[in-house]
């Protein structure tokens, strides 16, 4: 088994910093999901995508001292049966000074598990964003946060998304250097370059679909 603590410091109330973990709409501000529960022990929770609706994580709330204390297990959906892939998280807020100390320890992980992998990221950045979001009314931008634990078929899809976008631009450049060659052929053999040139359906270039589409 493994261990993973984050401690940080925010100039903010211990309930600020409770309500930012418990509240789902407080939590999407920064995490870009909600946390759903009534946070009572036996309960249960879930770690709920805020633009799809998915619930990402789940467990069972353990203890429930707010606003100071709260732990609960964590565990993808998907694998609720299987006791080996439940890990445990503690959350525990201090006051210190004029400020809150919050302390976040993940433990009971499987070493060298994905999961344990992606807490190692993922906690880091969610509990950066929170510090800032509380401090200063603003979250860490969103594409910085894809990559955590919770929020992996998330960030293939922008992955997904993103090498699409270069093939099709790809695409294009092809189109272009084609079309650029055809002029140049054209000019070459007398024909004006404005002149239509007859092409089959499958050979209409982008534009052509566009204007014709209005």
């Amino acid at each position: 088994m493994s261990e993973f603590v984050y401690t940080t410091y925010i100039k903010t109330t211990p309930k600020q910093v409770w309500d930012a973990i418990t509240n789902p709409e407080f939590a999407r501000q920064y995490w870009g999901h909600g946390n759903v529960s009534d946070w009572k022990p036996g309960s249960k929770w879930e770690h709920v995508n805020g633009s799809t609706g998915n619930v990402m994580m789940t467990g069972e709330i353990l203890e429930s001292n707010p606003p100071n204390r709260l732990v609960l297990s964590w565990v993808p959906p998907e694998k609720r049966g299987d006791k080996a892939e439940i890990s445990r998280v503690t959350f525990e807020i201090d006051i210190m000074g004029d400020m809150v100390r919050l302390n976040v320890i993940h433990d009971q992980l499987q070493a060298g598990s994905d999961m344990a992998r992606g807490i190692s990221k993922g906690w880091p950045r969610v509990l950066s964003s929170m510090k800032t979001f509380l401090e200063t009314g603003k979250a860490l931008d969103r594409l910085q946060m894809i990559d955590h634990c919770g929020d992996r078929r998330f960030a293939a899809g922008n992955r997904a998304v993103y090498a699409l976008m270069r093939q099709q631009q790809r695409a294009l450049d092809a189109v272009s250097a084609a079309q650029g060659g055809e002029r140049r052929a054209q000019r070459l053999k007398g024909v004006e370059p404005d002149k239509p040139v007859k092409r089959g359906n499958a050979e209409r270039s982008i534009g052509e679909c566009h204007r014709q589409s209005h």
